[in-house]
């Protein structure tokens, strides 16, 4: 607090001077004491505008001048240069040239775990042998399982002989000057990625498992083959080299039966003290019993669950099969299988286990304590926050009367093991945030029944567990101070229906029915094909739509055969075709099936990936038409300009080259929809501002990669050559 202020000023004044004002001379000593406290504060924040720690954003860029800090290229929404850049460019100098900063270097820059590593290290080298001998620069190690899966991995230390090719080409690695730079691009997400050693239990980091059969289950709810993937831990002081732990890698069976193996031994006392990777604090994965205890990790075995055999040893309560993501009891299996594990994925998108943005005109919301027994039919106005990461097993239903929110609480992903439908009311909004939907959504009038409708709000559902097996008897909030039976009903001019989808997953089709008209606003999430009503204006940002095979409609009407209304597309990858009426601007997106629009005169597609025969308005900066204007260019400057028949046999070759590959089209797999390595360049850098076509645009993975680069070139060594590699 300012000692400059009115009371103390006025305080200094004689008494009798005091005692003759009439309230005017403290008003302006009021105002003097004012204008000297913005003085005052002023020169506190020059003094504080000194340190990098303290000062205000706008002195950032000038104490980065006076350090000689050069910029990299803004990633959004993060555009202002970095203060803690800035901070660390002094450490990072006193430490040039060593590994310790190539690993902070690639964590600040791009946020993505690495590991650098001196391939010059290990190259095979001739020796004397009877002096200053180094093995692992000789031969193999071959008395062990690690070397092995080591293999062209970051922690490879089997000995290579030279390659010449150079290592920023992505083809060359060993050889003298050559650094390079793994890169794990892929984050982990889910409820094991929250555990810590203080906390290995906690509440919103457990889910339960989908189950299949009697005995037979995978940590994914959908009950999909999920690969589990390494909940990297963070470093526990920085400039330190990058470890296993800190990595978000693949688990594999045989390393995860190897600890077992080591756990049981150290437990029958016939191995002395043992240090575990995987199943210290925190562990990687935690599967609780009938009790609801956690199962020891010397009751778990880690085999290949191909064929779903049972463990028959006594003493192991259950198996896992880390790569598939399955998991098989031995005995009886408990009612609700509850897990806590973590998979792998390009982004934050979909409905899944991490923070999400919520608006603050919202308000405050009422908790859905336990999702697995919720009771939906009192949702009908109002917010609504699941709580857990719990299975609704069976359809569900919801009648809104008047706005309603429902929506998942951070860090928690709650599945519906059936349909949704949604009995839509004109002039009605629903909002749905952070939920997997795995049978699809239908929007139907209210008091419709028809086919793809939904059976009675919380029905039981075969592949998934009943309400009325909820071991924790938590119940739902209220709903009574939510109900809306006396509101009043929407006028006559609002007749249209609006649903936000934002950070959810169908798996299913969503199926809109309701012929009144509407809007359909989905982000940052994962859908199957689009059915919706021509009435509908449908809006898809940062979002994948796949209808499994590019032949297949993606986006198009009630029938899923005539066209759809107006569509409009920004940083999506759409599976399939699209059959819609209209456009006024698709950009930034990658479309692998055809596209037909109906009205061609009005609208844009800018910086996307259109199909050859596809129907639309004008196209701006758009591929394969690009690609094929500079072949047929090119053909033309060596000689006469081609004909028709050349041309179209230009065409077909390069719209096959420039067709998008993925690492994975599998929804439950974690590169799903990422581009590969072996991506054309023309989608890697066709978006605007040169960077990724569709669903991933936003991550800016061709900035990060780019800054990287940057960075690497003024902090190596001199005669020192580096490279990234995607080691997800």
């Amino acid at each position: 607090m300012s000692l400059i202020d009115a009371d103390t000023l006025y305080a200094l004044l004689p008494a009798t001077v005091r005692m003759r004002d009439n309230g005017a001379l403290k008003e302006l000593i009021g105002v003097l004491a004012g204008q000297a406290a913005v003085v005052d504060e002023n020169l506190e924040q020059l003094y504080d505008d000194l340190f990098i720690q303290t000062c205000a954003p706008w002195a950032i860029p000038y104490i980065g001048n006076l350090i000689g800090y050069r910029s990299v290229s803004p990633i959004p929404p993060r555009d202002a240069m970095a203060r803690s850049e800035v901070a660390d460019t002094i450490g990072i100098r006193r430490r040039k040239g060593t590994l310790t900063v190539l690993d902070q270097l690639a964590a600040d820059v791009t946020e993505w775990p690495a590991v650098a590593v001196e391939f010059f290290q290990r190259l095979a080298v001739s020796q004397y042998v009877r002096n200053h001998v180094r093995r692992m620069n000789t031969c193999v190690d071959v008395h062990g399982w690690q070397p092995a899966a080591d293999v062209n991995g970051a922690f490879d230390l089997m000995p290579r002989t030279v390659d010449v090719r150079r290592i920023a080409s992505g083809r060359g690695r060993h050889n003298l000057p050559n650094v390079g730079v793994f890169v794990w691009r892929r984050a982990a997400l889910g409820g094991a990625t929250l555990l810590t050693a203080q906390a290995p239990a906690l509440p919103r980091a457990i889910s339960i498992a989908g189950r299949l059969d009697v005995n037979r289950f995978t940590f994914d709810p959908f009950g999909d083959d999920v690969p589990l993937i390494n909940p990297p831990q963070p470093p526990e002081e920085p400039f330190t080299l990058t470890e296993r732990r800190n990595l978000p890698f693949a688990l594999r069976r045989f390393a995860l039966h190897a600890e077992l193996e080591k756990l049981r031994a150290a437990a029958a006392h016939t191995l002395g003290s043992y240090e575990p990777l995987f199943f210290g604090l925190p562990p990687v994965l935690v599967i609780w019993d009938r009790d609801g205890t956690p199962i020891d990790p010397v009751r778990i075995c880690a085999c290949d669950l191909k064929m779903w055999t049972p463990p028959s040893d006594p003493a192991i309560r259950v198996a896992v099969d880390p790569e598939l993501g399955r998991l098989v009891f031995n005995g009886s299996p408990p009612d609700l299988v509850r897990v806590a594990y973590a998979y792998g994925f390009s982004g934050r998108y979909g409905g899944g286990a991490y923070q999400r943005q919520v608006p603050a005109s919202e308000g405050p919301a009422q908790t859905v304590s336990a999702f697995e027994a919720a009771d939906p039919g009192g949702w009908s106005q109002g917010v609504f926050e699941i709580a857990d990461s719990g299975s609704f097993g069976g359809d569900l239903s919801l009648s809104p009367t008047g706005p309603l929110v429902l929506r998942a609480a951070d860090f928690v992903r709650p599945i519906v093991l059936g349909q949704l439908t949604i009995d839509a009311l004109p002039g009605g909004t629903v909002t749905l945030r952070g939920l997997g939907i795995r049978d699809g959504l239908v929007v139907r009038r209210a008091g419709h029944a028809g086919p793809g409708s939904s059976s009675s709000s919380g029905s039981s559902s075969s592949s998934g567990s009943s309400s009325s097996s909820n071991s924790s008897g938590a119940a739902t909030a209220s709903s009574s101070s939510s109900s809306s039976a006396g509101a009043e009903p929407p006028g006559p001019d609002d007749a249209t229906f609006t649903l936000i989808l934002e950070h959810c997953t169908l798996r299913g089709p969503l199926l809109w029915s309701f012929d009144e008209g509407g809007s359909l606003t989905i982000r940052r999430s994962l859908c199957a094909a689009l059915n919706v009503d021509e009435r509908v204006a449908i809006q898809i940002c940062d979002s994948a739509v796949d209808a499994g095979i590019d032949s297949a409609a993606a986006i198009a009407g009630q029938d899923g055969a005539g066209s759809c209304g107006e569509v409009n597309l920004s940083a999506c990858t759409v599976i399939g075709g699209i059959l819609a009426r209209e456009t006024s601007c698709i950009e930034n997106s990658l479309l692998c099936g055809r596209v037909t629009l109906e009205r061609t005169q009005a609208g844009c597609i800018r910086y996307s990936r259109v199909p050859i025969g596809s129907s639309t308005p004008r196209r701006f900066r758009c591929q394969p038409d690009l690609a094929i204007d500079a072949a047929i260019a090119a053909a033309a400057s060596e000689g006469s300009p081609p004909d028709a028949a050349a041309q179209q046999a230009i065409r077909d070759t390069v719209s096959m080259r420039t067709a998008p590959v993925f690492v994975s089209t599998a929804r439950s797999e974690p590169g799903y929809l990422q581009l590969s390595d072996d991506a054309p360049h023309e989608l890697v850098t066709g978006a605007e501002s040169e960077d990724e076509m569709g669903l991933f645009h936003g991550l800016y993975n061709g900035r990060r990669e780019s800054n990287l680069n940057y960075r690497l070139s003024e902090y190596l060594r001199i005669g020192l050559e580096s490279g990234v590699i995607h080691a997800s």
